[in-house]
């Protein structure tokens, strides 16, 4: 530890057996690098669990309907896929696996958007065929 006795603003260093960890306000890290406080930096590089849901924009992606979504959301209070507010508080999450959920989560957003715009134009057509049916 860096510092004159306890110091939770102090920096520690743990070596057990060749596995380095570094505690900044604890002396007690259990990852690499363990900060109990609040981190401020320019940039994080992410390099591992980086987004990978393209997979949703391929045809034989199965889109659940708005319907099954509804009655999902109405009875878990939570999107499909995505840990509820409890879990959250409870568990934190990983930020390469969040980006990659929420990146999910907005291609299946504009998977919907385009059904409902088909939908839209193909009532537009329709309603344009019935009132020139009924000038004629």
């Amino acid at each position: 530890a860096i510092g004159n006795g306890y110091n939770p603003n102090a920096i520690y260093i743990k070596d057990q057996t060749s596995d380095l960890r570094v505690g900044i306000g604890t002396t007690n890290p259990d990852k690499a690098l363990t900060v109990n406080g609040i981190v401020k930096c320019k940039e994080v590089e992410i390099t591992d669990n980086v987004p990978s849901s393209d997979y949703v924009l391929k045809k034989d992606y199965e889109l659940m309907t708005i319907g099954e979504l509804e009655a999902f959301i109405e009875t878990h209070n939570h999107l499909p896929d995505v840990p509820s507010a409890e879990e959250f508080k409870k568990n934190g999450y990983k930020a390469g696996d969040m980006d990659d959920l929420l990146l999910r989560k907005i291609e299946e957003l504009i998977l919907y958007i385009i059904e409902q715009d088909k939908k839209i134009k193909a009532i537009k057509q329709k309603l344009n065929e019935n009132v020139n049916q009924q000038k004629q």
